[in-house]
């Protein structure tokens, strides 16, 4: 049987953060930690960097994991004041991302992996997408990204919905993975590996071992929908855009029971 990441039961139908979204929406006690403006104008709404703490308070309510890696840049979806949705970069130390370089032709540092985002209630529809596509934008200008990665997880009954509608590259369920289980039963990304490995100046194989006996141990986790977006230009893009295109594959859809 293959472990999840979280604790949450297994969605088939729909994906978990519209579970989440309609039951808070449901939930006056919840929706008040969440007010919403006046006016919802998706055009008129900007995305802009942000600080972990509001990053922290929407993925907690509303991302699947509920967890927030340490990130390189947090942005914001704000409607006026209100901040309506995030999505959370870590840039050149992809984690698990870092394995799609050698198929992209691509370092590691050129890797912008968005590896939590999430949107409130009250957001109105598009605003994901928006919200992905631009600070994916940022991001490259700020720090010469030239690809951004995302994955979906089928666990949370995610099919890439948002990264289809913001004209994402499906590239298919990447392979069965692996993750660490600590002495309390949290989960942890398998870079935790690497993070012992830089604390404590010893090798893959001996931080494997340390956890082991610490206590840890290793469970598999469920494939997921790898999709990616060029952000390079000029020979890069082009370049770029050939290697993605080899590898394309068609968006996968929901079931439609008849």
């Amino acid at each position: 049987m293959v472990s999840r990441s979280t604790n949450r039961p297994k969605q088939v139908d729909v994906c978990w953060q519209k579970v989440k979204r309609d039951k808070v929406a449901k939930t006056p006690k919840l929706a008040a930690l969440f007010p919403s403006p006046s006016g919802l104008s998706l055009k008129a709404a900007r995305v802009r960097r942000i600080g972990r703490p509001i990053a922290w308070k929407v993925i907690s309510n509303f991302e699947w994991l509920g967890t927030l890696p340490p990130c390189s840049d947090y942005f914001g979806l704000f409607f006026g004041d209100y901040c309506g949705g995030v999505a959370c970069y870590s840039i050149g130390s992809a984690g698990s991302a870092m394995m799609m370089g050698p198929y992209l032709g691509v370092t590691q540092r050129d890797i912008a992996y968005l590896c939590r985002g999430a949107c409130v209630h009250w957001c109105p529809s598009g605003a994901a997408p928006k919200l992905i596509n631009v600070s994916a934008r940022i991001a490259h200008e700020s720090t010469g990204a030239k690809i951004a990665i995302a994955y979906s997880d089928t666990d949370a009954g995610e099919i890439g919905t948002v990264y289809q509608a913001a004209g994402w590259v499906c590239m298919g369920l990447g392979v069965k993975d692996w993750q660490w289980v600590t002495p309390s039963g949290a989960t942890r990304n398998r870079s935790t590996t690497r993070d012992v490995v830089r604390r404590n100046g010893c090798t893959w194989g001996e931080a494997i071992k340390a956890l082991i006996a610490a206590g840890w141990r290793q469970q598999p986790v469920n494939p997921k929908w790898r999709y990616v977006k060029i952000l390079g230009t000029g020979a890069d893009y082009a370049s770029l855009l050939k290697r993605v295109n080899s590898l394309r594959v068609p968006y996968p859809k929901r079931k439609i029971e008849s």
